[in-house]
């Protein structure tokens, strides 16, 4: 059994396999946005297909780079709709707790 798995694994343990791990960049960022996309659109659900899933990564992408107030007022802007002061709140609480978050990182 030993050496069906390191049979297995050698390919994966040749010099050139293993300094393309050596890299600088942090995979964090990725990471991150996997999880926001994943919180509006799970694994194990289907919203419809392809369109529902580009605009739920389409979101979580908005309010990574806006933050969740400025982005949901923008979408509400385009949509001439008015925000009620519970859900701004809401949102101010989010970027708050965004804010610290990062600030403790």
């Amino acid at each position: 059994m030993y050496g069906q798995i390191t049979a297995a694994v050698a390919p994966y343990l040749a010099s050139d396999k293993l300094k393309m791990l050596m890299h600088n960049w942090s995979t964090q960022l990725n990471e991150a946005m996997n999880n926001s996309v994943a919180a509006f659109a799970p694994k194990i659900k289907n919203f419809s297909g392809t369109l529902s899933l580009k605009t739920q990564v389409g979101i979580a992408a908005g309010v990574l780079a806006l933050g969740y107030l400025d982005f949901w007022t923008q979408i509400f802007d385009k949509l001439g709709l008015e925000m009620d002061s519970v859900f701004q709140s809401a949102l101010t609480a989010r970027d708050k707790n965004r804010s610290k978050k990062r600030t403790r990182q």
